[in-house]
């Protein structure tokens, strides 16, 4: 049947591409061909043939698809039509005819109905509907020896010299449809992010089920049942399932043989969604073990895919001839490495590079799998173009190297790039991120702004709700209008205020509600969890950072008092939405406009798929699933309590990222489960917030959260050795040496973070952590904000001693108040960690004045380095103009000390960047 856009084709993931798209391509198309005529040719003719039904066996079709450069003009995906399109030279005005056959009764008793006339023409937009046995009387009349025809000569021979005969030339459409396909709309991005998003989830829940399978047919069985409950409409390919040695046959098909424990799966699999296919390849231990050669090869692969992700990232100009230079590369030099190609000389290394990985290393990727094959991988590619990245090993059984026989291996994610030229990963392979994108690298510079037309509004509005409040959640997009009205004369009745107004709106639904049976609404996840598109605890404007589409939608958790509640937050049309899911007294529903529930997923699930109204008109199109950085509590393992600080307690624990990799040792910040509100779970999650877009070996690496359930936790590095304030204070001296590198690190990392635009607000020793390689590090951002500069007045417990006299008196935070901070840190350092103020005598609110008043300075009383008392000094000044940046303090550190910045494009870049690449999805 037809799919019409203007309908939801898919209860999940509904289509992305309108009508008015589709006669662009058509209009495009014809420019293209214009340009390309003989002279004499006046008229342009394009005839396609859509795809057949075939049939397995009497009365068995197989499954059908459209072939892709029929609907890509058209729209149509019904079988057995014939589309053409034609204009005259002269004019930008095309004609189309759309040419298929009715359906008799009794065919539609077995088939069902084909679409009416009017269902085709809201689609296709065709000028004439005409049966196809009257093709060749139409092509008739518009071909003539002035007309130039584009048809797919391979689709129908017959056809082909009729059209020979009758027009002045005939030539291959294939090349330039494919030159328009190549290259995606926005809405074409959309529906890739949809079907990418789609078969990450899939192949993430196969794995994840895998473990007790014994078959590759059971994994075959399990992938497309994971996909279409999903909403894949079929696979987007047969899919390669191949345990043990079978792998090393590229597009092993059989998928028929028993796995045993000791063996390795690689599963090469797609979703086909909305006529955009998804292609992902994934290699794991059945057992769930590695063996030490698996291990190692695997290892040596995953860091030859993360290496052609970063060569993305860093070329100027993207060409797939260069990536696949590049893979062979890569392969030669880390198998070499691995003992896997013995040779030492060059040009036999990368023979044996191309022996191992006999395939090319990407393909393009949109409405087929190897889409668009006419278009050279030698261009430069400009913005939205989607393709793959795919190296793999397949080591023969009679390689030299007898460990690694029979190994075969292959790791490929789909990537995007967003603007041509320098580009950014923003996901790691290993991750199974719905679409890696590759964005311009200026973004790296500056943290992306998130469009958005509501003003934002306080988390405390949430968190200090009563039963009065629960409708001011519904009516938080509504603008109020007060209006002065003169005393009335006579005693008329008060008008009712929005919250009575909304009240009275709420009984009179609750009085209309319609409870829905469980067996009605179908068979859903009833575990709240594993929902991809629920993101535990989170709050309004977290929320509202994620909604960029009109129809994207995600459920969080929130509190009203000490109740726990579940918010939808959806984007329609401009407006941040945010709808409060209701429970009734008696029976304990859940519902928020006329249908009652049992739980919120058969709620959800039921507005999806049946497209009813979750809140006036707002239907849910688009759940966004979670990113990579929001872990799982089951991920983290809690070991040695390390601290305790105003909102919860500092563990040494483990972060598992893969089942394939070992854990990971960290730091977790958890957060005391009782007595906090969720103001001050916002609070203590703002930490994280910031640290997301960080990266660099002076600050501490950011891992994710886990927001899902309690307790919940901040992930981050762990530092194997003290605070700096620690260092400073124990009995062994820190050196003249280390101080200066120790102030060095410090300064860099405040560099970065205000080249972040993050105003970090806590620079002291204790906030600077050291590993056992001596790097330090800055850490502790529960204060940090992002900005230049603002203003913000609160009181708690501030660290006084630190602050700069602007920030005392007006409430003022900027770079430079972190620079003054900076001062501090110094004094810290050369008085061996004494606090700042320490010998003054004067604490709380008279220093405070103090400081401001300029009748108590810090000076630096002990012997230091002269430039080090000139950035000390210039890092002091009261005036914030007269203080110096954190890059001039850089630069005079380099200029008297000969100390070098770290390689932030090198192999800690490549390694601290993991988690930070996975946060964004394509934008």
């Amino acid at each position: 049947m037809l799919r019409n856009s203007r309908q939801i084709a898919n209860s999940l993931w509904p289509s992305r591409i309108s009508n008015e798209e589709y006669a662009t391509r058509r209009t495009n198309l014809l420019k293209i061909l214009k340009k390309e005529v003989k002279t004499g040719e006046k008229h342009v003719v394009v005839v396609m043939k859509g795809a057949r039904k075939s049939f397995i066996a009497p009365d068995v079709p197989h499954a059908f698809r459209q072939k892709s450069h029929f609907r890509y003009l058209s729209g149509v995906t019904s079988p057995d039509c014939y589309y053409i399109v034609h204009s005259g030279t002269t004019s930008n005005n095309e004609n189309s005819i759309l040419l298929a056959d009715r359906r008799s009764a009794y065919e539609e008793l077995w088939e069902g109905k084909l679409p009416s006339e009017e269902e085709w023409e809201q689609t296709a937009r065709f000028s004439e509907l005409e049966p196809t046995n009257r093709l060749m009387q139409t092509l008739e009349k518009l071909c003539d020896k002035g007309t130039a025809v584009f048809f797919d000569p391979k689709s129908d021979d017959v056809l082909n010299k009729f059209l020979q005969m009758k027009a002045s030339s005939v030539r291959d459409l294939n090349p330039f449809i494919e030159r328009l396909r190549v290259i995606k709309s926005e809405n074409e991005m959309d529906s890739m992010r949809d079907v990418c998003t789609l078969g990450a989830q899939t192949m993430s829940a196969m794995i994840s089920g895998a473990k007790n399978l014994h078959n590759e047919n059971a994994i075959c069985g399990l992938l497309e049942f994971e996909g279409r409950r999903r909403g894949s409409e079929m696979q987007a390919y047969p899919p390669v399932i191949a345990g043990g040695a079978r792998a090393n046959t590229i597009h092993y098909l059989n998928a028929n043989c028993d796995l045993h424990p000791s063996q390795c799966v690689l599963v090469d699999a797609g979703c086909d969604l909305n006529g955009y296919v998804s292609d992902v390849t994934r290699c794991f231990p059945i057992s769930g073990h590695w063996s030490d050669a698996q291990r190692s090869l695997y290892e040596a692969l995953l860091y030859v895919h993360e290496e052609l992700l970063s060569y993305a990232h860093n070329a100027e100009r993207v060409k797939l001839s260069a990536l696949f230079r590049r893979m062979n590369e890569l392969i030669a030099a880390s198998m070499s490495e691995l003992g896997l190609i013995k040779s030492k000389d060059g040009k036999e290394m990368l023979q044996a590079a191309e022996q191992l990985c006999p395939h090319h290393v990407s393909h393009y990727l949109g409405m087929d799998v190897h889409d668009c094959p006419s278009v050279s991988r030698d261009i430069e590619l400009p913005a939205n173009v989607v393709f793959t990245i795919e190296p793999g090993v397949y080591v023969p059984k009679d390689w030299s190297v007898e460990e690694f026989r029979g190994i075969g291996y292959r790791i490929e994610d789909d990537v995007a790039t967003k603007t041509h030229g320098n580009c950014r990963v923003n996901a790691i392979s290993d991750q199974l991120p719905p679409l890696v994108l590759l964005e311009k690298k200026k973004d790296d510079l500056q943290p992306e702004e998130t469009q958005s037309s509501e003003k934002e509004t306080t988390v405390s509005e949430e968190t200090k709700q009563t039963d009065r409040n629960i409708a001011l959640e519904n009516l938080a997009n509504t603008p109020i209008q007060l209006v002065v009205q003169p005393t009335p004369l006579t005693c008329a009745p008060t008008p009712d205020t929005p919250i009575e107004q909304e009240k009275k709106r709420e009984a009179k639904q609750k009085a209309m509600l319609v409870e829905v049976a469980s067996d009605e609404v179908g068979r859903v996840e009833n575990n709240i969890d594993n929902l991809p598109f629920y993101h535990g605890f989170m709050g309004r404007t977290e929320s509202e950072a994620m909604l960029r589409h009109h129809g994207d939608f995600l459920i969080r958790m929130t509190e009203i008092g000490k109740r726990v509640a579940y918010v939808i937050s959806i984007k329609w049309h401009k407006q941040n939405v945010h709808i409060l899911v209701k429970r009734t007294k008696t029976k304990k529903l859940y519902w928020t406009n006329k249908y009652a529930f049992t739980s919120v997923c058969e709620l959800i699930a039921y507005h999806k798929r049946n497209h009813k109204p979750i809140y006036e008109d707002m239907v849910l199109i688009c759940g966004l699933a979670r990113h990579e950085w929001q872990l799982n509590n089951e991920q983290v393992t809690l070991n040695k309590k390390l601290g305790e600080g105003q909102f919860g307690e500092v563990h040494k624990g483990s972060l598992r990222t893969s089942l394939f990799t070992s854990p990971i040792i960290v730091a977790v910040k958890t957060l005391h489960q009782n007595h906090l509100s969720a103001n001050e779970k916002i609070l203590f999650l703002r930490e994280a917030n910031v640290m997301l877009t960080l990266a660099h070996p002076n600050v501490i690496k950011f891992y994710g959260v886990c927001t899902m359930k309690e307790p919940i936790m901040i992930v981050m590095e762990f530092c194997d050795g003290k605070s700096l304030e620690d260092a400073l204070q124990s009995a062994e001296k820190v050196s003249a040496e280390d101080k200066v590198l120790y102030l060095f690190h410090a300064a860099c990392g405040i560099d970065y973070l205000h080249g972040k635009q993050v105003i970090h607000r806590d620079i002291a020793a204790r906030n600077c952590l050291l590993n056992s390689k001596k790097t330090l590090k800055i850490s502790d951002f529960g204060l940090s904000v992002k900005g230049v500069a603002i203003k913000e007045r609160k009181g708690g417990c501030l660290p006084v001693k630190y602050m700069a006299p602007e920030t005392l008196k007006k409430g003022l935070y900027s770079t430079s108040s972190d620079v003054y901070s900076y001062g501090a840190l110094i004094y810290e350092v050369y008085t061996d960690g004494k606090t700042p103020f320490e010998t003054c005598g004067l604490k709380g609110n008279v220093l405070r004045k103090a400081i401001i008043g300029m009748t108590v300075t810090l000076s630096l009383d002990v012997e230091v380095p002269p430039f080090i008392a000139t950035v000390f000094q210039q890092s002091r000044q009261y005036e914030t103009e007269d203080r110096m940046t954190a890059r001039q303090i850089i630069d005079t550190f380099k200029a008297e000390s000969g100390l070098r910045e770290a390689e932030i494009g090198g192999l800690f870049h490549r390694i601290a960047s993991v988690f930070l690449r996975r946060q964004q999805v394509l934008a």
